[in-house]
């Protein structure tokens, strides 16, 4: 699937979901566990439709991470955990705020082909001085 159609079936199910939700409530207005219990079923069962390999991302972009002090100093680097989480991919602003690094958490062999992703390598470099993070050869930072 190219990103333009990906881009697409997300704006279509973001519709889907502003047209259903606000429905839901309407109808619902003075039973809050019938209103849960109905976007639960529709959760599970909207899951169950997905494909088999899913890619979660998440962005933490304009959270102030780097203006965080503890008590001795502002820090360097700001980066997530070395997470077990297979497939996350977590967009981050750098320290001086002008770029964005990406924590790439993949199985090896999908990491091995996303390194060497000729279009990929256009727009973003692998930044080895942050690879001592690295978690069992899965995540790295771009």
């Amino acid at each position: 699937m190219k990103l333009k159609d990906l881009v697409c079936k997300m704006k279509e199910g973001l519709s889907e979901f502003n047209d259903v939700v606000p429905k839901i409530f309407e109808e619902k207005e003075n039973d809050n566990l019938s209103l849960i219990s109905e976007c639960l079923k529709q959760a599970i069962n909207s899951h169950a439709e997905l494909p088999k390999n899913i890619f979660k991302f998440t962005s933490w972009c304009r959270l102030p991470l780097y203006e965080l002090d503890f008590g001795w100093g502002k820090p360097t680097w700001v980066t997530t955990s070395g997470s077990s989480s297979k497939n996350l991919i977590v967009l981050m602003d750098t320290e001086d705020g002008i770029g964005i690094e990406a924590i790439v958490n993949l199985e090896e062999n999908v990491m091995a082909k996303f390194e060497n992703e000729v279009e990929l390598l256009q727009y973003a470099s692998l930044n080895l001085s942050k690879q001592s993070w690295r978690t069992q050869g899965r995540s790295n930072a771009y």
